[in-house]
């Protein structure tokens, strides 16, 4: 799962090399980063017995749901309101990433969960990171 982690981390840096490809693999990339944070989300959710570990999870699974909502209505709605549904957008990208840090820091000390989980996790967080440093430069 890691040699996966880092071979996506990879191919997102070279793809978006060049400006115009930035959207092209955000929108492939997207289904892949955040479909390992809701599988270790709700993983989590089923295995784990405190409220400690279900809290951030609970939080990252809401954050997943407004951050598809606002790009969905960025990429789709009025092009008068794009520039700052883009910031919002961003802002709750910033969000996601503290929540799934959190969320792999409540799982590594939670013995309920198993370790493939937490590796999943670990991977989550680490790719989440990737769009906010894309986007920035």
């Amino acid at each position: 799962m890691l040699y996966l982690a880092k071979t996506l981390i990879l191919a997102a840096i070279l793809a978006t090399s060049c400006f115009a490809w930035k959207k092209q693999v955000h929108f492939i990339t997207l289904p892949l980063i955040e479909g390992g944070g809701i599988f270790t989300s709700i993983k989590i959710l089923k295995e784990s017995n405190t409220i400690g570990s279900k809290i951030p999870v609970i939080t990252t699974l809401s954050l997943l749901s407004v951050y598809a909502a606002l790009g969905a209505t960025a990429m789709f709605g009025k092009q008068d309101n794009y520039p700052i549904l883009r910031v919002i957008h961003r802002s709750v990208g910033f969000a996601i990433f503290a929540s799934a840090v959190w969320m792999s820091i409540t799982a590594s000390y939670d013995h309920d969960v198993k370790s493939y989980v937490k590796g999943i996790g670990y991977g989550y967080t680490a790719l989440t990171s990737v769009p906010i440093i894309i986007f920035t430069f």
